[in-house]
C-alpha cells in the first residue's frame, strides 16, 4: 500500500528537505535513495544531506546533453564538494565513482 506524507513547502515553493527527513526519520528509514533528476539532485547536495556520492559515467559522448548535477553554486575550485574517501571501479564499460563527502566545503 501507498504511504504518502504532507511535506512542508519552502519560501520558495520548493519542497522543504529537511521536513522530508525528519518525516522519514519518524517512520524509522535510515537510508534515502536521491535518483530524481539534475534539480533534486543538487538540492539535496547543496543543503549537506548527502552522505554517500555515486557517480557513473559510460564511455558516450553527448554534447550538452543531460545535466547529472545542477549549479551547486561554487565559483572556485577552492569551494567545491570534496570527499573524505572515495574511491572508483569498472563495471563492464562504465566507471562508476564512489565518494563520501566532506561535511562542509573545504
Amino acid at each position: 500500500n501507498p504511504i504518502f506524507w504532507s511535506v512542508k513547502r519552502t519560501s520558495r515553493g520548493k519542497l522543504d528537505l529537511l521536513d522530508f527527513i525528519a518525516r522519514a526519520n519518524d517512520f524509522g528509514l535510515r537510508s534515502i535513495l536521491v535518483e530524481g533528476g539534475s534539480t533534486l539532485a543538487t538540492s539535496f547536495l547543496k543543503a549537506g544531506l548527502v552522505d554517500k556520492f555515486v557517480a557513473v559515467t559510460a564511455p558516450l559522448v553527448l554534447g550538452n546533453g543531460v545535466a547529472g548535477i545542477g549549479d551547486l553554486d561554487v565559483k572556485s575550485v577552492a569551494n567545491a564538494i570534496r570527499f573524505d574517501e572515495a574511491y572508483d571501479f569498472s563495471s563492464g564499460p562504465d566507471r562508476v565513482f564512489i565518494g563520501y563527502p566532506r561535511r562542509g566545503r573545504k
